[in-house]
């Protein structure tokens, strides 16, 4: 009824407030990650956010699934806990749901580890996801229904308020990326080219205590370098550890390479050793190879080690 003030985030003002405030935070989480793409590192190159807008209408549909359960794990509770908090100590509000917040988000990222992220960043990444949620769903709860003029349901009316500020933020964070582009402030990734002796010359080390020592003259000498075969579906099987001398070169555009690829033969006349490309920067150059399906893009690094 008009005029009541509820005070419980578990009302539909508190729900909808937190979910919605969870699908706005993730439509302008995919926004920054579309805008900023073309200028991350990417193993091919200069990326973009099309795979975004083509599954547009999906990512919808996840978003709402995922702010549902968000709400109910964490936004909801914690708002509940935090107005608690408030009442018992006299501290204010938001302070209390953010305290809240943040201690359930610690409970939350337990599991992080076992799936092989570091706790704190998975802390850090739901108490930063869910402050917005919490804080919505605990203003709207206590905040006196008004008198709209839309004839609409308390729930759609915070639906909506929460939905146009969060449209607002997605062309604010796009149109500021297309500004950045336009004037050159932020470039567009490319892979370095790397298209002379000097440039490959040096001792290069994988993941796997495994070394490579390039020459400028087309020669190299391998200790543990690692050759996966067709079947390996990851980098701990399905290869065979190759040491000793060999040759190098350019793998040419008109044989399917690319710019900065090239080829390893191990001893007089062996065999080629598939096709390596180049990533990183001019600064910290990368040589990788893809390993198993690459649809999965599982890379096989090279990282060239710094000039003495």
């Amino acid at each position: 009824m008009p005029g009541r003030e509820s005070g419980s985030p578990w009302d539909d003002a508190g729900r909808a407030a937190a979910v919605t405030a969870y699908c706005a935070v993730g439509a302008v989480a995919l926004t920054v990650w579309t805008v900023a793409a073309p200028a991350m590192e990417s193993s091919y190159g200069p990326s973009g956010g099309g795979l975004v807008v083509c599954l547009f209408p999906v990512l919808l549909v996840a978003l709402w699934a995922g702010g549902v359960a968000a709400s109910l794990l964490h936004a909801l509770p914690a708002a509940a806990l935090g107005h608690a908090l408030s009442r018992r100590t006299g501290l204010p509000r938001a302070l209390c749901c953010l305290a809240a917040e943040v201690a359930l988000a610690a409970v939350l990222a337990a599991p992080a580890p076992s799936s092989g992220l570091p706790y704190l960043t998975a802390w850090c990444w739901i108490a930063a996801a869910g402050a917005a949620p919490v804080l919505a769903a605990s203003f709207f709860a206590v905040r006196p229904n008004p008198q709209g003029r839309t004839g609409w349901p308390r729930r759609k009316q915070v639906a909506f308020q929460i939905s146009v500020v969060g449209v607002a933020l997605v062309g604010v964070v796009f149109a500021g990326g297309l500004m950045a582009y336009g004037t050159g402030l932020v470039k567009e990734y490319e892979p370095p080219v790397l298209d002379s002796g000097a440039d490959y010359a040096g001792t290069w080390h994988d993941e796997f205590d495994g070394v490579i020592r390039f020459s400028a003259d087309g020669t190299f000498t391998a200790q543990g370098i690692r050759e996966y075969d067709a079947d390996a579906s990851g980098l701990y099987s399905h290869y065979v550890s190759r040491s000793g001398p060999g040759t190098w070169r350019y793998v040419d555009e008109d044989e399917g390479g690319v710019p900065g690829g090239l080829t390893l033969a191990f001893g007089d006349g062996g065999s080629e050793m598939g096709q390596w490309s180049s990533r990183g920067t001019e600064a910290r150059p990368v040589l990788y190879q893809e390993v198993g399906d690459p649809d999965r893009a599982i890379l096989y690094l090279l990282r060239k080690d710094p000039a003495p």
